[in-house]
């Protein structure tokens, strides 16, 4: 009986969860937020070494350099779930 209630609650939380992720481009600081890190370097070093999300382009100085970048929801929700559990010790 427990273990059919406990399968319920988490599936009702995951439901919960799902309903409330934003959906569209995040900002910068709603990425970092989000992957648990206060440094753009950071975030600019795991693009590089293709272990986050590559950023998009919102839009471009007359130079056409990038003047405002954002991440896809999607796609950071894909990095989160693509990461290693931390096994519990025994």
């Amino acid at each position: 009986m427990e273990n059919i209630n406990s399968n319920l609650i988490r599936q009702i939380v995951e439901e919960a969860i799902r309903d409330f992720q934003p959906e569209g481009i995040a900002t910068t600081q709603q990425t970092m937020r989000f992957a648990g890190i206060r440094s753009r370097a950071t975030l600019n070093a795991w693009e590089r070494e293709g272990t986050f999300p590559e950023r998009v382009v919102l839009k471009r100085n007359a130079d056409g350099s990038p003047s405002s970048v954002g991440w896809r929801w999607d796609e950071l929700y894909k990095w989160r779930d693509s990461l290693p559990r931390v096994q519990e010790a025994a």
